[in-house]
């Protein structure tokens, strides 16, 4: 008596026809559709990357004016920022009373060292509300003993796309800044703050 013959590998199994796997057409319409995915992505990837660093840098410095400005009004001294635009730089200029080297005066400013920023960042204009737009030289942000100053505008372009925009407005008489973004190289005014306003 002979042994029952063992099915063979893939037995039952309906068998691959002409019409298993992909075309050459299918292939390239894949292909296509993923060529134009990926260059969506890379170009938006591009207008991500600048908008990011202008966020950092204007949130960065909006939170160190908030900081000096609440400093201000905890001593009850007068702080005051600096922004050099010509260099692209910031420091904090302490009150006479807060001298930390022997060799200065009770009646001498304290300037401390001076803060680069981002290389992709640059400080184009500052504002008080309602005058003209200062573009070159030193520009201060007094913060008075009550932590009070006047409504500003800060505007900062990225080196690589001159169309973004971003605006640090403060608002001295609250205390609240805010950042404005725009895509289109327009700078946002700041309107002064009148009677109708609150």
């Amino acid at each position: 008596m002979r042994a029952p013959a063992e099915p063979s590998v893939g037995a039952g199994l309906p068998r691959a026809g002409p019409a298993a796997g992909f075309t050459l057409l299918e292939l390239l319409v894949v292909i296509s559709i993923m060529g134009l995915i990926t260059q969506l992505v890379i170009a938006n990837l591009g207008a991500l990357v600048p908008a990011r660093t202008m966020d950092k840098e204007t949130a960065e410095l909006a939170y160190r004016l908030d900081y000096v400005r609440s400093e201000a009004r905890m001593a009850g001294k007068t702080f005051r920022v600096q922004f050099d635009l010509d260099n692209q730089r910031w420091r904090l200029i302490l009150p006479p009373e807060d001298r930390l080297v022997s060799t200065q005066t009770i009646e001498e400013d304290l300037p401390l060292e001076w803060n680069q920023l981002d290389p992709q960042v640059r400080m184009v204009g500052a504002q008080v509300a309602g005058g003209m737009a200062v573009r070159s030289g030193i520009y201060e942000v007094i913060y008075d003993q009550s932590g009070f100053s006047a409504d500003q505008a800060l505007y900062f372009r990225h080196r690589d796309d001159e169309e973004l925009v971003w605006t640090l407005q403060m608002r001295g008489l609250i205390g609240r800044s805010d950042v404005l973004t725009n895509a289109e190289g327009k700078e946002q005014p700041l309107e002064p703050v009148t009677e109708g306003s609150f």
